[in-house]
């Protein structure tokens, strides 16, 4: 849902006028925007938070990260449309994607069906393929950052909350992203979460869309990494539960994952 612009929010940024906002989170505020030019055309303009924009560190890193989101291209990831690293406010505008997140979906309709899980499976696979090309990790894959279109999914945020976490000092401790779907080598920071967390937030994710729960409930059981299985189909089991192994070698590839899905979805 778009909400008002509030005052103090921005009327434009760069090419892009502000139609309304979105949300915020630990990386700054996501607002609405069109192209002066082509106003049917929407964007997902992120602003930073004031406080990460003042950290020269994060400032450096931010450049560095939107080179390399831009340089992803995958129909299963929105494509970057415009930045300004060296703003008074950073931003980032990436293509607005029009349809609801996979936790909408599941929280509305309930688990999806067996041969859906499948096709959802590719393409976030597919979208995690072009994101670990470029040398980058998402870090907070879940159903939140899944949107559902009817051309597949689309996978958003990537690289985004590890941003976030530099604003605390690369010696901190404190966890950003979601527990739920995290690895337990996650929990003590970002920085020790590569490609492999990837890989068991993507079974986590896929946990969710077939039985409706994530891999753990709270905090406590993430610690103790007790996955809950419950309810996965059998089929679905022997490639899900493999991505939620605690030790990071013994999760399966991307390679792997690909190969298999490919071989259900088609």
């Amino acid at each position: 849902m778009i909400n008002p612009r509030r005052p103090g929010d921005p009327a434009s940024l760069g090419e892009f006028h502000i139609l309304g906002r979105l949300g915020s989170g630990g990386f700054g505020t996501v607002f609405v925007g069109s192209r002066r030019q082509w106003t049917n055309e929407l964007a997902a303009v992120k602003v930073v938070h004031a406080q990460l924009a003042e950290d020269r560190t994060f400032r450096d890193r931010f450049t560095r990260e939107i080179i390399a989101i831009g340089r992803v291209q995958s129909n299963y990831v929105p494509r970057l449309m415009g930045e300004d690293a060296g703003a008074d406010e950073p931003w980032l505008a990436t293509e607005l994607i029009r349809g609801p997140s996979l936790h909408q979906v599941i929280w509305h309709c309930g688990p999806l069906p067996e041969d859906a899980v499948w096709h959802l499976g590719l393409g976030i696979v597919r979208a995690l393929e072009a994101i670990h090309k470029e040398g980058i990790a998402h870090r907070d894959l879940k159903p939140g950052n899944v949107l559902i279109t009817p051309e597949g999914p689309r996978v958003i945020d990537f690289s985004l909350v590890h941003l976030a976490e530099l604003g605390h000092g690369s010696s901190s401790r404190v966890y950003m992203g979601s527990h739920e779907y995290a690895p337990l080598e996650q929990l003590w920071g970002l920085k020790y979460a590569g490609k492999q967390a990837d890989i068991f937030a993507f079974g986590g994710t896929l946990l969710c869309a077939a039985t409706g729960h994530p891999p753990f409930a709270d905090r406590m059981e993430a610690q103790q990494a007790n996955v809950n299985l419950a309810d996965l189909p059998r089929a679905l089991y022997p490639v899900v539960a493999p991505c939620l192994n605690k030790a990071e070698d013994d999760r399966p590839s991307l390679a792997e994952l690909k190969a298999t899905f490919e071989s259900r979805a088609g």
